[in-house]
């Protein structure tokens, strides 16, 4: 953290009010667009194991922002974290531009992955159907 202030943006990820919860990390949009990524990911780890699907929402927007601006940043806290994100949040951060293999952790480029009814093996099926284009 560079800045002691940010300090405040911690205490609202703590909250039992999930409407503070979600402010704590849409206010660091503000960090994101001026390329400081550590607050939103440190915030956005708390906030995984959240029940609130408007956290997860928001949690993925914010990652889907960080991933616009730094790709690699974006993937390494997915490669990271992927198996404890419920389906929403992992599917806001690069919808139709990432693939995480389960059985490796590998983050890939692929334009067709899609998680779907089948959970993760849908996305391995979309993968091989990416390779053999």
């Amino acid at each position: 953290m560079r800045y002691a202030g940010r300090k405040i943006l911690y205490k609202p990820s703590k909250s039992n009010n999930f409407r503070e919860r979600r402010i704590a990390v849409m206010s660091t949009f503000y960090f994101i667009k001026k390329h400081q990524f550590d607050d939103t990911l440190k915030i956005s780890a708390r906030l995984i194991d959240d029940k609130e699907d408007l956290i997860h929402k928001a949690v993925g927007w914010m990652l889907r922002e960080i991933g616009n601006r730094d790709p690699a940043a974006e993937k390494a806290f997915l490669k990271t974290h992927y198996l404890k994100m419920p389906r929403t949040m992992l599917r806001y951060p690069a919808p139709n531009q990432l693939m995480i293999q389960p059985s490796t952790g590998n983050v890939m480029d692929c334009s067709t992955w899609g998680w779907g009814l089948a959970g993760t093996s849908m996305a391995l099926i979309n993968h091989e159907q990416c390779i053999k284009r």
